[in-house]
């Protein structure tokens, strides 16, 4: 007797809980013409993405761009040829270092705007490669850690600036392209080295 009374109560919770979920939907289809719709700005996204991957486009030429050119730094710089694998891991690996700072430094620049972040990640990266067009090894390579740096300012401080802007239904269209801004610079890296003239000449 006390299960079916048991039983009876829930079946009238349940349905009283139903009850209150129709009236709450139509609460909501009554007062659904004053809600208004709002359509994404086609114009401004476009143009903030292009902005995003330009961005992530720093962060892949950073790491890639010493690889192709390290058979005329060494004819430049004249290093031995037993010293010359050191050297270019030092200028690649320096810039590596300025992204892993970077990256840990981003979350306290983030701290006063995602956009204030990023233009100051901009203007160390112009000091940066400012110092780079000194003619001498170790300024060079003080340079690209700067450059580093600023890049990986950049890295986390992109991704919460585009789950911020977007809307949530274009984030899984939309937010992989600023990935394939740094497979692209990989990719014109590549394509740049194409053109540089013959190492014999």
């Amino acid at each position: 007797m006390s299960n079916d009374r048991r039983t009876n109560e829930s079946f009238k919770m349940f349905e009283d809980n139903e009850l209150r979920d129709e009236r709450a939907l139509s609460q909501v289809k009554k007062f659904k013409p004053l809600i208004p719709q709002f359509r994404p700005n086609s114009t401004y996204i476009t143009q903030f993405m292009i902005i995003m991957v330009l961005s992530g486009f720093q962060i892949g030429y950073a790491m890639m761009c010493i690889n192709r050119i390290e058979e005329f730094m060494q004819i430049k710089f004249d290093w031995p040829k037993e010293s010359e694998a050191t050297y270019i891991s030092i200028l690649t690996g320096v810039g590596i270092v300025g992204l892993a700072f970077g990256s840990l430094t981003s979350g306290y620049l983030m701290k006063d705007g995602r956009k204030r972040c990023m233009l100051i990640a901009t203007a160390i990266g112009v000091i940066g490669v400012s110092i780079e067009m000194i003619d001498n090894f170790w300024v060079i390579a003080v340079g690209r850690l700067i450059y580093g740096y600023s890049c990986g300012i950049y890295a986390p401080c992109i991704g919460r600036y585009i789950e911020e802007v977007l809307p949530v239904h274009l984030l899984p269209t939309l937010f992989p392209i600023y990935t394939c801004g740094m497979a692209a610079s990989a990719i014109l890296v590549m394509i740049a080295a194409i053109i540089l003239p013959n190492i014999s000449n």
